[in-house]
């Protein structure tokens, strides 16, 4: 006789069952995963944009379950796919496709795996062309890989690369939260342990980080508090323009000065901080 037709919310079962597992067993259910879309296809029956979220964050726990950076790197790598192939089937990615990856990106680079840190920009990028609109959890979650990869002493200009972010945060119209704060302080905290302590040129750059905290901690009680990093917000039109402080200005103690003459504390002084720290690390 004839059976049960199995529709998009049968398949999505069997592709929910798939990333339940995903964190015990890897990648190989991720796989599994992506049968079941083949299946869908061969039956006649359109997935829908919760059978690739949930596909991806598959991806995700498979990252957040590997002991060795090799898996997790394959896991995200195999995400990113999935998230390029929506389009193919008529789909929008969504913010919760995007900040699957990236969450799992953070917990995957305690592995040593660098894979969304380097297609961080990459997703944001491809969240504007697809016309989602990044979140606070979105941008917070690409914080905390530059927070983990400082941690985990991997190299990068990992202070530099989150005042990148408040940047596009602020240029989103995105404001920041306690524990967008939080991980600012972190970045920079940890960024100060990872340096070298035995040479000069270590010393001097753990100093300039330190001063870039203090210009973040404003009232001084060792944490960046949300309000203390909305004030830097409110100065970031200025600061942008000081990133790009030459390496021989920075290096000679030139003056940065705004569109009056003026050099804001606020702004003149973070941004040489920053171009000095880099100039340091690049001779170190």
């Amino acid at each position: 006789g004839a059976g049960v037709r199995a529709n998009v919310v049968t398949f999505n079962c069997l592709i929910g069952a798939c990333c339940k597992s995903s964190r015990k067993h890897g990648l190989t259910m991720v796989e599994k995963g992506v049968k079941i879309l083949e299946m869908m296809k061969e039956s006649g029956v359109r997935p829908n944009s919760a059978s690739f979220n949930t596909l991806i964050s598959a991806c995700a726990e498979a990252a957040a379950g590997s002991t060795s950076s090799k898996a997790a790197g394959a896991a995200l790598t195999r995400g990113l796919a999935l998230l390029r192939d929506m389009p193919n089937w008529g789909l929008r990615p969504d913010v919760i496709s995007f900040t699957s990856l990236l969450t799992a990106g953070e917990r995957a680079v305690r592995t040593g795996d660098t894979t969304v840190i380097q297609n961080g920009k990459a997703l944001l990028t491809r969240m504007q062309e697809a016309g989602v609109q990044a979140d606070v959890v979105t941008y917070t979650s690409l914080l905390s890989c530059f927070a983990s990869a400082a941690a985990e002493g991997i190299p990068g200009d990992w202070v530099q690369r989150s005042v990148e972010v408040l940047e596009d945060m602020k240029a989103a119209g995105v404001a920041p939260t306690s524990v967008t704060a939080l991980v600012v302080t972190d970045a920079v905290a940890k960024s100060v342990r990872a340096i070298n302590k035995g040479n000069q040129e270590g010393r001097e750059a753990q100093e300039r980080l330190r001063k870039l905290f203090r210009q973040l901690d404003r009232n001084g009680d060792g944490k960046v508090s949300v309000e203390e990093l909305r004030k830097v917000f409110s100065v970031q039109s200025r600061l942008g323009k000081r990133m790009r402080v030459s390496r021989e200005d920075s290096s000679t103690g030139g003056s940065a000065k705004d569109g009056d003459g003026e050099d804001p504390v606020e702004g003149g002084e973070l941004s040489r901080q920053v171009a000095s720290l880099r100039a340091a690390k690049e001779e170190a």
